[in-house]
């Protein structure tokens, strides 16, 4: 008799092939897994949720985004309606309050520290208090 045959040899071919295939499509499924969550860590982690394309500045921020900003350190981040890292503001200007707008790169943005301890908010405090 034949080893190709043998009913006991073929019966155990057929476990070790199917073993084989689980093995495989674990190992698959795994690091399909492992994947995914790489790139949900890493898009989270550059801030791509942030931002969006703009065809006259090329990006900008997306209003009323928020999540942790994990690129340089971790902060908590919101943007406003008005797609701006800042408060809500409202749009009419109340009378007699001076507004002053703030411009500027990634420095001004500051989305490695809260809010309170942006320069921008730092000098909207210390401006409060100065007589017109």
């Amino acid at each position: 008799m034949s080893v190709q045959g043998d009913p006991v040899i073929r019966s155990r071919i057929r476990t070790s092939r199917k073993a084989t295939i689980g093995l495989l499509m674990a190992s698959l499924l795994t690091g399909a897994a492992a994947v995914e969550v790489a790139l949900r860590v890493a898009s989270s982690s550059m801030g791509a949720s942030f931002f969006v394309a703009d065809p006259e500045r090329g990006w900008s921020l997306r209003p009323r985004a928020e999540g942790v900003y994990a690129a340089e350190g971790r902060q908590y981040v919101r943007i406003n309606n008005a797609g701006l890292r800042d408060y809500e503001h409202q749009v009419a200007k109340q009378p007699g309050s001076l507004r002053i707008a703030v411009l500027g790169d990634s420095y001004t943005e500051a989305m490695q520290v809260s809010p309170d301890s942006t320069f921008w908010s730092i000098l909207g405090r210390q401006l409060s208090t100065c007589s017109p």
